[in-house]
């Protein structure tokens, strides 16, 4: 007897020790991809494949989760994900506008790996009993995977038009206003009476937060603690506002280095883009080379090179835009065409779509996968290879154009979350062309050889 339970208890340890070793590999391959440095990357990205929405991703509404509040528009401005409770969950995080009143409120889907147990919430701010316009266009989960939304408060609510300021939410756990963050679960910062609009925030390796967008004709950032309280030792008084010698701009996107340094993109208001890489207190360390085009998304190599995503006019009309700049802020040559890919977006007839643009980017696995949208028609994905050549293995010359499943719907994403095995989801907003309202929409994107697990490398998707 002594002998088969002392043999079970070998045979269990194997077996816990396997599996560790199997797990060990798959979060070791997976941070390897994060540093575009595999040695063995998924199928889905050594092979010629044919990629297409994932039907069995809510299957039961045909690989679409697509959900709204009623008489609203709903926007989702970003993908995210957690675990809670040892439950994967993905939240589609923005907000929802409705006439009348005329106002924008915090909103979120919510659902697991599968697409399904969807869950939707809407968080309106009321002050002295009246509905605040509250836009939130940026989120993050911080460690203990309470949900940080950023985006603006104030500004224009029916009847009335006011100024406009920062504001920083935390939900609880329980996806209710975590009343130990700021005020009664709101941090809310003004810059100078003006019209404050918040586009991106981050949480840094120490956990402060650092949101960024604009104030009046300026670049704004601002730091506070875990909490919401303003952190002084940033910038200013925890403030950094730039007028971009005069050209005016705003934040789109802002990134931590390993260094501790702070990179934030965005756009100036005439017509061309600006990377700046700033001290971890703030200071502009160098403002990168200017090119045309406007910055919505960025992605950091592991030998700190930078890619940003976005648009560029040429010829009176929007194509996609990727550029790589070195770290001392001069553009890669090495990349593309003097550090730059611009690619026209035709349809199928073929017609110009000429309101073409890319909103998020990501690296992985010796890949730059960047996603957006093309004249609110279709979904676009362009994949490249390192040296910014179109990869020959994903869609058509590198780039993959789909319209709304939905027959005479537009859509328009926003987001992208990248999967261990290759597949990829993405996240934004479609309607009905005509009369519909606009609902929070995703989908997930897989292709011929991928053997799927759900693994979802959130070092990978910040």
């Amino acid at each position: 007897m002594c002998v088969k339970i002392r043999t079970l208890q070998i045979a269990l340890i194997i077996f816990v020790l396997g599996t560790i070793l199997f797990v060990n590999k798959i979060i070791n391959d997976a941070r390897i991809s994060q540093n575009s440095r595999a040695s063995s990357p998924p199928a889905s990205l050594t092979t010629q494949n044919t990629w297409y929405r994932d039907t069995t991703f809510a299957s039961a509404s045909g690989g679409i989760v697509r959900e709204g509040f009623g008489l609203y528009d709903d926007f989702c401005k970003r993908l995210l994900f957690t675990k809670r409770d040892s439950k994967d969950k993905f939240y589609c995080i923005g907000n929802s506008y409705q006439y009348p009143p005329g106002t924008y409120r915090a909103s979120f889907i919510a659902f697991d790996a599968n697409g399904e147990n969807i869950y939707k919430k809407q968080i309106p701010i009321y002050k002295q009993d009246m509905l605040l316009h509250n836009p939130i266009d940026t989120g993050a989960f911080q460690a203990d995977q309470k949900l940080l939304l950023g985006g603006s408060i104030g500004g224009y609510f029916y009847p009335i038009q006011t100024s406009s300021d920062f504001v920083l939410m935390r939900l609880d756990n329980n996806d209710e206003l975590d009343q130990t963050f700021g005020t009664d679960g709101l941090a809310v910062f003004d810059f100078n009476k003006s019209e404050d609009i918040a586009r991106d925030l981050i949480v840094q390796k120490d956990n402060k937060i650092i949101i960024g967008g604009s104030t009046i004709s300026s670049i704004a950032l601002l730091r506070t603690d875990q909490n919401g309280q303003l952190d002084t030792s940033f910038g200013t008084d925890g403030r950094v506002v730039d007028d971009l010698n005069g050209t005016g701009g705003v934040v789109n996107r802002i990134k931590q280095l390993n260094d501790g340094n702070i990179l934030a993109v965005g756009n100036k208001n005439n017509g061309t883009l600006f990377v700046h890489k700033y001290s971890s207190r703030g200071d502009l360390i160098v403002s990168f080379d200017t090119i045309p085009g406007e910055a919505y998304g960025i992605e950091v190599h592991t030998d700190n090179k930078i890619l940003i995503a976005g648009a560029v006019v040429k010829d009176s009309k929007y194509h996609l835009l990727i550029a790589r700049y070195h770290p001392d802020g001069t553009l890669d040559q090495t990349f593309g065409t003097d550090g730059m890919v611009i690619k026209a977006v035709y349809n199928i007839s073929p017609v110009w779509l000429k309101n073409t643009h890319l909103y998020d980017i990501k690296l992985y696995y010796n890949k730059i996968l960047a996603v957006g949208t093309a004249d609110k028609e279709q979904f676009i994905a362009i994949r490249l290879s390192m040296d910014g050549s179109a990869d020959q293995e994903f869609g058509v010359d590198g780039l993959l154009q789909e319209d709304s499943p939905l027959e005479g719907h537009d859509i328009s994403i926003k987001s992208i979350y990248m999967l261990q095995d290759g597949r990829f989801m993405i996240g934004g907003s479609d309607r009905e062309v005509n009369y519909g309202n606009f609902k929070m929409y995703v989908s997930r994107y897989t292709s011929d050889n991928i053997t799927p697990h759900n693994i979802f490398l959130p070092f990978i998707n910040k």
